[in-house]
């Protein structure tokens, strides 16, 4: 994964991530600038049949999304990264954010997603092509800044 043209490890985002008090687990991935979020304080809730697969262990049964404010990767052309955070409540967005840049720094995703379910196969493997589907459809509802 590059971000910026640096090569980034996931996995450390993540691990710094789960150390957030309520998140059970995180998924970070990137997605094109041109397809990304970029809306500020602009969040979507969604209900448990609107995620990419509405099956009832297979798909995210609810979530937010929201543009974190963050600078990194915002070019055109660039990918942006995001963040999902499997959690039973909303975190507040800026505990969260505040926390990221704590933590993270120029790391911080600059769009979060909060899941009740991480989307995973039923061996528990996470399905990235779900994740980012459902992270491509969130952002399309969500209002220009």
């Amino acid at each position: 994964m590059n971000i910026d043209g640096k090569p980034i490890d996931p996995a450390d985002i993540e691990r710094v991530l789960r150390r957030l008090p309520g998140v059970r687990d995180a998924a970070v991935f990137t997605l094109p600038a041109s397809s990304a979020a970029t809306h500020t304080d602009a969040a979507s809730d969604t209900g448990p049949d609107s995620g990419p697969d509405s099956g009832p262990d297979s798909g995210p049964d609810s979530g937010s999304g929201s543009d974190s404010g963050s600078d990194s990767g915002s070019d055109s052309g660039t990918e942006q990264l995001w963040a999902a955070l499997e959690t039973d409540t909303l975190i507040d967005e800026i505990i969260v954010n505040a926390f990221c840049r704590k933590h993270l720094g120029p790391l911080t995703p600059q769009t979060l997603l909060q899941l009740r379910h991480l989307p995973r196969t039923d061996s528990g493997a996470l399905q990235p092509d779900l994740l980012i589907a459902y992270a491509q459809e969130l952002n399309a509802h969500l209002p220009d800044a």
